[in-house]
């Protein structure tokens, strides 16, 4: 037995990475990250660390092993100008440099006759192999492609398939724990009731020290209610950092009990059902930064909670070297009676009262406000202030599952004794067969429930259909849904809206003759929005530079449309994608540049600068 333990030890090691000692950081001397492995970018996951350079360019950068470069290309979005470097176990990709190393490799000059071979800048070129060793400079790091100045490294096994955290190949010291910010917990079935809801809220939590909060006060719940957390969270490594890092791993405890445990350590290069599970997209967001976690495995039962007696529940998320922070909360069983209304009553007039729709895991909660106009109850003084709320203060909320709706639209208003001043129009249904719902119709092959609602109001100023609510939120979707309508005219697309910046983003749209479609992941507000509006060009003049400045506030720049010329003469103009503009330069003899760009609706603004004088 002791042979066959020594035995297994030896295989394991040998199926993890090569050992961090042997790897050179690839930029001396700048060692701030300002984005980890696994953060959330929008539909998949954060493939490597980006590594601050102050605000710099042209900082050098290194290969961290012995290796050959086989591959170099350039994009203005995503990695800009990249090296790709295959070493002994490992390739190594490094991202958004300014230029590539032109003094003994010459790959800024392989790359220029190449590019002017394919007569365009953007491409990827794979060269006959140039060896390089451990430490020795490949190129300069920049802000080409997404972000500004820093490097984005990344390392990938050799079939070019699975992506490690960089981290572990090399000495990196971090002694900060990570930052919890609020926790959610989500009843999950009509009748649990927990914090006084039945739908999702935030426990308010008490920092005791370092790394360690706990629930402001004891949170209720009716016994029998089945919960799960997600937690609102991030990571930093440098004291006073401004950069908001991801988590490595988290755990849930019941007593002393696991019931949860989840770790970012790989990441295949299909990634998108694993982004999924990992964040709840619609309380996550880059800019400003806010990353929210599941602590559940959205595909089944797993970190879902059964509440029948005073609980501690604890709370562990941790960064990739351990540093960690714990949050303990304390649950406490109390009675239905206190949610029942406190007053017998007639209704005798149609009070106002304030009502919303949530979409929970499996079933929607009708919420109705306390607010309630005074004179119209029948047993209150004008200014009785203390009768003026039929639910005391409280909200009143009615549950139900989906499943056990008919399929076919559901109208509040005969609800509760007609009483709302405003009815809504809810669909719920199960789209395994296609829905119709206002204008849209939706189709999927999932088998979950979802909830569609439509709303005319508190859309884009230039929309052109009503908003599509796809509902419950937070929904795990593992095949996609297909929302299709009718074209009206040639300059309008679909746009989602962000739930936390509340802004409207371009979807590209799949138009026919008669129809737009798109393919979504996720649940959250659609709707119809035409651009008939040209982008605007400025420039600055800067000599022998002029930067020009692209405009679109609707369906935003196609960066592939941008031609410049000087003199008639095309121009290579990196499109720098963050600041929306490209650089052109200029000598004595230029006398005009010609500028030409379309939105995403393809709207054309043409531009001619006419150069005078010099500076």
């Amino acid at each position: 037995m002791k042979y066959l333990n020594i035995t297994i030890a030896i295989i394991l090691l040998y199926c993890l990475p090569v050992a961090s000692e042997i790897f050179h950081w690839p930029i001396d001397g700048y060692f701030e990250l300002t984005s980890s492995f696994g953060e959330y970018r929008d539909n998949h996951l954060h493939k490597g660390i980006d590594i601050s350079t102050n605000g710099k360019n042209g900082i050098p950068v290194c290969a961290i092993e012995d290796g050959q470069i086989f591959r170099i290309s350039n994009s203005y979005k995503g990695y800009g100008k990249v090296i790709y470097i295959m070493h002994k176990n490992h390739i190594s990709v490094y991202a958004h440099l300014d230029k590539f190393e032109n003094t003994s490799l010459f790959l800024e000059d392989k790359y220029n006759m190449e590019k002017n071979k394919k007569n365009k800048d953007f491409f990827n070129y794979y060269l006959n192999p140039v060896n390089v060793k451990k430490g020795q400079l490949i190129g300069y790091s920049g802000e080409t492609g997404y972000g500004y100045p820093h490097l984005h490294l990344e390392i990938r096994d050799k079939k070019n398939t699975i992506y490690y955290n960089p981290l572990y190949f090399f000495e990196f010291e971090d002694k900060k724990n990570p930052v919890i910010n609020n926790i959610y917990i989500t009843p999950l079935n009509e009748k649990s009731v927990v914090n006084s809801t039945t739908i999702t809220s935030n426990i308010e939590l008490i920092e005791q020290n370092n790394g360690f909060y706990t629930s402001k006060s004891k949170i209720p719940f009716i016994p029998g209610s089945k919960i799960r957390f997600s937690v609102d969270t991030y990571d930093i490594v440098k004291e006073n950092s401004a950069n908001k890092l991801g988590i490595y791993g988290l755990e849930l405890y019941k007593g002393l009990r696991k019931l949860y445990s989840r770790e970012i350590k790989t990441i295949p290069i299909n990634d998108f059902l694993i982004s999924e599970s990992w964040h709840e997209y619609s309380d996550t967001n880059l800019g400003p930064t806010k990353y929210t976690y599941r602590i559940y495995d959205p595909t089944n039962t797993d970190g879902e909670i059964t509440l029948e007696k005073e609980t501690v529940i604890k709370l562990k998320v941790y960064d990739y070297f351990g540093n960690t922070a714990i949050a303990l909360i304390e649950f406490i069983p109390e009675t239905l009676d206190k949610y029942l209304p406190l007053h017998d009553f007639k209704i005798k007039s149609k009070p106002y009262l304030k009502t919303g729709i949530e979409f929970m895991p499996n079933h929607y909660a009708l919420i109705l406000g306390a607010d309630i106009i005074p004179d119209v109850l029948p047993w209150s003084e004008k200014n009785d202030i203390k009768t003026s709320s039929i639910f005391d203060g409280k909200n009143f909320i009615f549950s139900f599952l989906y499943t056990d709706l008919p399929h076919h639209n559901i109208f509040f208003s005969d609800v509760f004794q007609r009483i709302f001043q405003k009815s809504k129009k809810i669909n719920v249904s199960s789209i395994k067969n296609p829905v119709i719902m206002g204008n849209f119709l939706i189709e999927s092959k999932d088998d979950n429930f979802y909830s569609f609602h439509i709303d005319k109001q508190n859309g884009h100023e230039n929309a052109i259909s009503s908003i599509l609510e796809i509902g419950p939120k937070n929904r795990f979707i593992k095949k996609h849904i297909e929302i299709s309508t009718k074209k009206i005219n040639e300059k309008s697309s679909f746009y989602k809206k962000n739930s936390i910046t509340g802004k409207w983003s371009f979807i590209p749209t799949q138009k026919n003759q008669n129809n737009l479609s798109i393919k979504t992941y996720q649940t959250g507000l659609y709707c119809i929005i035409q651009d008939n509006e040209p982008p605007e060009i400025t420039y600055v003049k800067k000599a022998p530079y002029y930067y020009i400045y692209f405009t679109d506030n609707i369906s935003g720049i196609n960066p592939d449309s941008i031609k410049v010329r000087t003199d008639n003469i095309k121009q290579y103009s990196y499109f720098d994608i963050d600041r929306k503009m490209v650089s052109v330069y200029t000598d004595e003899n230029t006398t005009e540049i010609n500028i030409s760009v379309r939105d995403n609706e393809h709207n054309l603004t043409v531009k001619t600068i006419e150069i005078n004088e010099r500076k």
